[in-house]
């Protein structure tokens, strides 16, 4: 299947800056470090600590199973009420890359910020949709494929987007101005293909 047929709740637009200041915010509080001096995220640290002490849960999870379905990750919509705890499932071999240094945690560290872009922009208004046609059964969750709604109603391009920021925030891709692709990758751990896809929502240019 391709993304383009792959079908997703529509949700409230943002653009590319609307998303830029929600990452700065989340990084703000998470991992300040990270926003006031460029490298990579300790990802033991967030997830482990900074994360389960605001109740955002990840487990690792078997392929196939009834939480993960096929996916390599899933956060998951709970909706008996706004306020309980966040469960986000990853499979479990990216779960346990995911505090490895190296390539094997690249892949892993982009599931898990674009995981968390879902819990920072969509979750609770998802919850509360949700809620609201328990209420009222004529509502429904409005989803379409994604090859049929812009780009800015795309829940999982924004949290894509999220992730980009979250990993490699403007102004320390802007200070080094000097350094490839491939170096900023290295500087920030994660991929090449990551970098450069962020470089292109970001519109700058880099070798």
């Amino acid at each position: 299947m391709s993304w383009q047929s792959e079908t997703v709740a529509v949700v409230s637009p943002m653009s590319t800056t609307d998303i830029e200041h929600v990452a700065r915010a989340v990084l703000q509080h998470l991992a300040p470090v990270r926003w006031r001096e460029p490298g990579t995220i300790n990802y033991e640290e967030l997830v482990d600590r900074r994360l389960a002490g605001e109740g955002v849960h990840f487990y690792p999870e078997t392929m196939g199973s009834k939480h993960l379905g096929f996916n390599e990750a899933v956060t998951r919509i709970r909706c008996e009420a706004l306020d309980m705890p966040i469960e986000v499932f990853m499979e479990e071999d990216q779960y346990d890359a995911l505090f490895e240094g190296g390539p094997l945690a690249y892949r892993p560290r982009a599931t898990c910020l674009h995981e968390l872009g879902h819990v920072a922009m969509h979750v609770f208004p998802l919850r509360r949709r949700l809620l609201r046609m328990r209420a009222n059964p004529e509502l429904d969750l409005n989803r379409a494929c994604r090859g049929q709604i812009p780009a800015y109603h795309d829940p999982e391009w924004q949290a894509w987007t999220f992730a980009g920021f979250l990993a490699a925030p403007r102004h320390h891709v802007v200070e080094l101005a000097d350094l490839s692709v491939d170096e900023l990758a290295v500087v920030f751990g994660v991929s090449s293909q990551f970098m450069a896809s962020h470089l292109r929502r970001m519109r700058i240019e880099r070798k």
